[in-house]
This record gives C-alpha cells, structure tokens and sequence, in this order.
C-alpha cells in the first residue's frame, strides 16, 4: 500500500503546482477586473490613473512606516527614563488639550 501512495507523490505534487496556477491567474483576473472597475467607477480616468494613486498612497504609507520605525528606534536608544507614567499621561494630556 505504502508503494502505491508512494508511486503518485510526483503526481500530487504536480497537481499541486497546477492548482497554484490556477489560483494565480484567477487571482489576476480578478484583480484586472477590480481595476477596470474602478476606472469606471469615475473616481479615475483610467486604470493607469488607479495604479498610479495606489502607488502613491503606498509610498505615504511607507514614510510614516519609516518616521514611525524611527521614532522607536530614538525612544530604544533613549533607555528607560525616570519618570512615572502618570506623569508620562498628564504631560501627553496637557500637549493634547494645548493642540
């Protein structure tokens, strides 16, 4: 029995591949649909005008990923500072309340 399974390993390997082959272009499909869709939607003249504001947004995103990352990076190398977080919270109140 083991032989037989053993036999068609190759076989469901394969078919594996072809299943994620199919996923993926049914994936881009898809999104070639979701696209299309959405330069008919009128918020963009056409599909390389949506490519193009994705892009951008996706580059905001990514700087203040980095502004963030950096941030944390300053407060690690800070260390550990002295005061309590209840004085931490008023002080974050008081510049809230200024802004």
């Amino acid at each position: 029995m083991f032989r037989i399974i053993n036999a068609f390993a190759p076989l469901t390997n394969f078919a594996k591949i072809g299943y994620v082959a199919f996923k993926w272009r049914l994936s881009m499909a898809t999104m070639k649909d979701w696209v299309e869709a959405q330069a008919r939607s009128g918020r963009y003249s056409n599909a390389n005008d949506y490519v193009r504001d994705l892009i951008r947004r996706d580059q905001t995103r990514n700087d203040k990923i980095v502004a963030m990352q950096s941030f944390v990076e300053a407060g690690l190398q800070s260390g550990v500072g002295i005061r309590s977080k209840d004085e931490l919270f008023s002080e974050a109140m008081a510049r809230a309340s200024k802004s």
